[in-house]
């Protein structure tokens, strides 16, 4: 890249030579690149670390979270590691009163991305995941429209492979593939991919804040396969196992996805009901700025009796 292109190195003198300013050794050229001729690619990095039941044999480094095996292709975080309790106690919940959906519990991963070291543990674990896997890795990223978009980019950028976008009908431009309507747990929704954004021979994964009946997954998993690229991974910040949504995934047209791994990270039963945010009884679920103003100050006054 430009910057070791722009990277010139300095000449040492031995210490038993002595040198003249007009003896000193020629420098590399600026516009050489610098050669090292013992650095590893990151995608083939020897660290070796045994992850429980996890297929992954080319290791992850040892403080990252340990992955355990929930079933056939399913895979999620041990929810006893202190840094998945971390991501847990980031991860706020609502009611129905005040979530965009009629749903029991709506978890908001914006407490994950508004904290920057929860997020870039998050971001790291994946980064780590695909990086050990080396050469047989993921060769793009997908998200799901909008908040697969939070963390796929991210994860795409520091393993320098393209981050395409799932978005719902009507949303982008360009020929379209779409998903046909599926059913998610509370909307009838449609999802396209541009024609050309993954082609024969890809390998995505599919990234998405939350699973839960997996129906928004599977269209994905369709979009994928109509565009003759291949899904290399399911992963979701959340999971909702009563709901068996990999479950469903792994069931889909006999099977048909079986053999795809599917990665969560953290069970929504490691979020406990200390993290319901709802707001006191009657607050307004809209407020003006002048309101949000007042309703700040309240609450900074109680914190400071």
């Amino acid at each position: 890249g430009w910057r070791r292109c722009l990277t010139r190195t300095r000449a040492t003198p031995q210490p038993t030579q002595s040198r003249s300013r007009f003896q000193r050794k020629r420098r590399q050229p600026i516009h050489a690149p610098v050669r090292h001729k013992h650095r590893r690619h990151p995608h083939t990095s020897h660290h070796h670390y045994l992850r429980e039941g996890d297929p992954i044999r080319r290791q992850m480094p040892a403080n990252l979270p340990a992955v355990v095996a929930l079933g056939s292709q399913h895979f999620c975080l041990d929810q006893s590691d202190d840094q998945v309790k971390r991501i847990a106690k980031s991860l706020p919940w609502y009611g129905p009163k005040y979530s965009p959906h009629d749903v029991p519990s709506f978890y908001d991963v914006s407490g994950i991305t508004e904290d920057p070291a929860v997020f870039q543990l998050v971001v790291d674990f994946f980064v780590e995941r695909y990086r050990a896997q080396g050469e047989t890795g993921p060769t793009h990223i997908a998200g799901f429209d909008a908040r697969g978009f939070l963390f796929g980019p991210p994860i795409a950028l520091a393993l320098k492979i393209p981050f395409v976008m799932i978005r719902k009908a009507g949303k982008l431009p360009g020929v379209l593939v779409t998903s046909g309507k599926y059913v998610t747990e509370y909307s009838t929704d449609e999802t396209v991919m541009r024609l050309g954004s993954v082609r024969a021979g890809d390998r995505v994964v599919l990234v998405d804040d939350l699973i839960a009946t997996g129906g928004t997954a599977l269209a994905g998993f369709d979009l994928v396969d109509q565009l003759g690229a291949k899904v290399h991974e399911f992963a979701a910040m959340v999971s909702l196992p009563f709901l068996d949504g990999v479950g469903k995934i792994h069931a889909y047209k006999e099977g048909k996805y079986k053999d795809v791994p599917c990665f969560t990270m953290v069970d929504d039963a490691s979020i406990g009901p200390e993290m319901c945010s709802d707001p006191p009884e009657g607050t307004p679920r809209m407020v003006s700025a002048e309101q949000a103003a007042a309703m700040e100050a309240d609450i900074v006054a109680k914190r400071a009796c």
